[in-house]
């Protein structure tokens, strides 16, 4: 995939030596990420679909007293 860059020649152009410049786009870095999104799309859709078991720890409800909270004078 490439496409041609700057002007073709002529009497106004600024790039005397050649007559035309090109750029390739280099999409392996492109090909790479997408990869890597779609093994995380896959392994996020196949733990949503079956679940994961987590074993919450149980918290009790312990209320405090206002007479063992510190006091702070400013």
């Amino acid at each position: 995939m490439a496409f041609s860059m700057g002007s073709r020649g002529g009497r106004g152009s600024r790039f005397r030596g050649s007559t035309s410049a090109l750029a390739e786009i280099n999409i392996i870095p492109l090909v790479d990420v997408v990869l890597v999104l779609l093994i995380i799309f896959m392994l996020t859709a196949h733990v949503m679909e079956f679940g994961l078991e987590v074993d919450v720890p149980k918290v009790k409800q312990v209320r405090q007293s206002a007479e063992d909270l510190p006091v702070v004078t400013i």
